[in-house]
This record gives C-alpha cells, sequence and structure tokens, in this order.
C-alpha cells in the first residue's frame, strides 16, 4: 500500500513539474485545483515528489 501511495506522489509531483513548465493550464494534478497554493505550485509539486520518491525507497528496503 505504501509502495502504490508512493507511486502516486510520484506521478503527481513529476507530472505536476512538467505542466507547470509546459502549461498552465488546469489538468489531473492535485495542486492545479486548490487555488490557496495557486502561487506555490512548483514548490509544492516538488515536495510531494520527493516524498513519493522517499515512500518509495523506504517501502523497497522493507522489503
Amino acid at each position: 500500500m505504501i509502495l502504490l501511495f508512493g507511486l502516486l506522489c510520484l506521478v503527481q509531483g513529476v507530472g505536476g513539474i512538467i505542466n507547470y513548465y509546459n502549461s498552465s493550464a488546469k489538468s489531473w494534478y492535485l495542486l492545479n485545483y486548490i487555488p490557496a497554493l495557486h502561487e506555490y505550485r512548483l514548490a509544492g509539486n516538488i515536495v510531494i515528489a520527493v516524498l513519493g520518491l522517499i515512500f518509495l525507497l523506504g517501502s523497497s528496503r522493507k522489503r
């Protein structure tokens, strides 16, 4: 379950970063739909991607 959550966070974070640089259109990335965090989209997507990577690496080390 942690592996799936980590993968989801990583996809959301990296996809959000790509979306931030390529187009400002709303897409299915989470931070595009939170108006209060609009100015912090890039930083938030980086944080989500790093958390996803931490969850992925942490779950793979426990095996």
